[in-house]
């Protein structure tokens, strides 16, 4: 129901024999009111959605092999953001997969942080991310 071009693009871009640029408009985003991306994140059940999209294309792009990709990592840094601060019990789920896909939780909370304003929100998250882990919650 969201995020469907991200398996197409890994799927794709992976089994693709050669990729050239051309320079050309080929996607058109349009946003009217009511669409996905209008309401980013607002919907029941999308974050959790695309985070499973992300995990499930990092986990495509690992069984081939393929080195850490910090491409994944961008979306996936926003939408822990975003549970982070609307649905800290999905952002707890979460935060015990983020090994798959970061080298380690410390790479993936800076990657987080990025996408927070404040410094209080900042620090709380380096908190209760730290709370998870040594409760295990």
């Amino acid at each position: 129901m969201y995020a469907t071009d991200v398996m197409f693009g890994v799927l794709s871009g992976c089994k693709a024999n050669s990729v050239m640029v051309i320079d050309k408009e080929l996607y058109v985003l349009t946003e009217r009111v009511g669409s996905l991306t209008s309401s980013f994140g607002e919907k029941p059940n999308e974050l959790k959605t695309r985070m499973d999209v992300c995990f499930r294309a990092h986990g495509y792009i690992n069984q081939l092999g393929e080195p850490f990709v910090s491409s994944i990592h961008t979306p996936l840094a926003r939408l822990l953001s975003l549970s982070f601060q609307t649905d800290k019990k999905l952002y707890s789920e979460y935060f015990d997969k983020i090994l798959e896909i970061y080298p380690s939780r410390l790479k993936a909370l800076k990657q987080i942080r990025r996408y927070l304003g404040s410094r209080k929100d900042k620090l709380m998250l380096y908190l209760y991310s730290a709370l998870l882990s040594t409760k295990g919650l």
